[in-house]
């Protein structure tokens, strides 16, 4: 009888193990798909950064304490788990043009300047 009660209680353990690693599916987002080819700029979550202080940090600042803290550059790619953004150091010589790969959980916000 423990050993039924066992044997259901860990079916149902991964059932719904299961269902909520469906739930975070790894879609990417249609909003950031749109902007493929843009120039975009990318803000990191601060405590990815080690700036997990509790002084207030405006979210859309590009410098803390002299560091930088943003990443400008063209929207290469979106994928389930992050983007490829790459940069130049002239918008204009795509020819040096240095390419990342960001993980989502380390995104706060991506911006699209207005053209």
């Amino acid at each position: 009888m423990i050993v039924k009660i066992l044997s259901v209680t860990v079916v149902l353990a991964c059932l719904c193990l299961t269902a909520c690693s469906n739930m975070y599916s790894h879609e990417p987002s249609s909003f950031l798909r749109k902007h493929v080819g843009e120039y975009c700029k990318v803000e990191f979550r601060r405590d990815a950064l080690g700036a997990a202080a509790s002084l207030p940090i405006s979210p859309t600042t590009d410098e803390i304490n002299g560091a930088q803290v943003v990443l400008w550059g063209k929207l290469l790619a979106v994928e389930g788990d992050g983007i490829v953004v790459g940069t130049s150091p002239t918008p204009l010589v795509e020819k040096s043009l240095t390419t990342y790969w960001i993980p989502n959980h380390a995104v706060l916000l991506v911006s699209f300047p207005r053209q």
